[in-house]
């Protein structure tokens, strides 16, 4: 078999992969599709290229019974990855940090004491988790500024601990700051149109807290960032 038509068979996988996994109907453009899709943008040259060769081998006469080009295999691994990326959906629990490596909070803990350690580890935000682990609230430093606005304090006490900001820290209490609950197999793609939406709305994605089914009276399985979303892939 040539690389020619290897080429055109796992296009067809490629292609059919597409339309079975996000459920398109056979008038929608893969091409199109992907490359409206955040997860697939950085690769929007890699599947040009592949369309647009395989419209040549397959809608151009061949010459003295040749295809007129012959993909390289750098081309068609290419395809593979693409039809793999597909297949293999990358999901919150792909990419999370796992809960037991998560730097959470405990409501009576110092909140003097848990910035220090932030600072020093330049955490951006830190869950206020209960003893079984679930989320009660998202400490920040907008938080912190909100909390010190409010009270017109100049310095934290030393006393102070996390069930002091309970207004400050609900996952929903913080205007054009995005949170979300999500389950372990939420597919990053959904996560990443999600934040795109809220970018374009003036709101900014801070964290996801992954939960077994989404639901936030359940302990916490995982914490997903901004970092964690846009780690880059390689061909």
């Amino acid at each position: 078999m040539s690389n020619a038509e290897e080429f055109i068979e796992k296009y067809k996988e490629f292609e059919s992969a597409v339309r079975t996994t996000y459920r398109l109907d056979n008038e929608e453009s893969v091409r199109m599709f992907l490359c409206r899709q955040p997860e697939f943008s950085r690769y929007q040259v890699e599947i040009v290229c592949c369309q647009e060769t395989r419209n040549l081998l397959q809608h151009q006469p061949k010459i003295r019974g040749e295809y007129p080009v012959e993909p390289s295999r750098k081309l068609i691994e290419t395809l593979d990855f693409l039809t793999a990326k597909v297949l293999d959906r990358e999901t919150c629990k792909d990419i999370c940090v796992k809960a037991n490596a998560v730097f959470s909070v405990k409501p009576h803990d110092s909140v003097k004491s848990a910035m220090a350690t932030m600072r020093a580890k330049r955490y951006s935000c830190a869950p206020v988790v209960d003893d079984e682990g679930k989320v009660l609230g998202i400490f920040s430093e907008g938080s912190m500024f909100d909390y010190l606005a409010d009270e017109g304090i100049v310095e934290l006490s030393e006393t102070l601990c996390f069930e002091d900001l309970k207004g400050y820290t609900d996952p929903d209490g913080r205007e054009g700051v995005l949170n979300l609950f999500l389950p372990y197999n939420y597919p990053v793609d959904k996560l990443l149109n999600r934040i795109e939406s809220a970018t374009n709305a003036k709101e900014r994605f801070q964290v996801a807290i992954i939960t077994n089914t989404g639901n936030r009276s359940e302990p916490m399985q995982g914490l997903v960032t901004t970092w964690d979303v846009i780690a880059g892939e390689t061909i």
